[in-house]
C-alpha cells in the first residue's frame, strides 16, 4: 500500500499488488498536504497499517484512519496560528 497527495487536496491509498488506487480522500488542510506517513505502531501491530498523517503549511497534522472514515480523526494545530489564517 502506497500513500499520495498532491496539490488538488486529494489523498490516494494506492494497492501496487493491484497496481489502482483503493481509496481517494479530501484532505481536508487549508493548503495542500506536503508530507504523508504511515503510523508505524509497535513491533507486529498490524493494525498500525490503517493509520496515517498528514501534514501541511497550514500548521496543521491530521491523524487518519482507513478503518472508521474518509476524514482525519484528529487534527493538531501548529503553533504557528489557526488553520487558514496563513501565519
Amino acid at each position: 500500500m502506497g500513500l499520495l497527495a498532491g496539490s488538488n487536496k486529494e489523498l490516494i491509498v494506492y494497492d501496487s499488488n493491484a497496481n489502482k488506487a483503493v481509496r481517494t480522500m479530501q484532505d481536508g488542510h487549508f493548503k495542500h498536504a506536503h508530507t504523508v506517513k504511515w503510523y508505524e505502531g509497535s513491533y507486529g501491530d498490524s493494525e498500525s497499517y490503517n493509520t496515517f498523517f498528514t501534514a501541511s503549511t497550514d500548521s496543521t497534522i491530521k491523524l487518519w484512519d482507513l478503518r472508521v472514515s474518509k476524514s482525519s480523526v484528529r487534527d493538531f494545530v501548529g503553533s504557528g496560528g489557526a488553520p487558514g489564517s496563513g501565519h
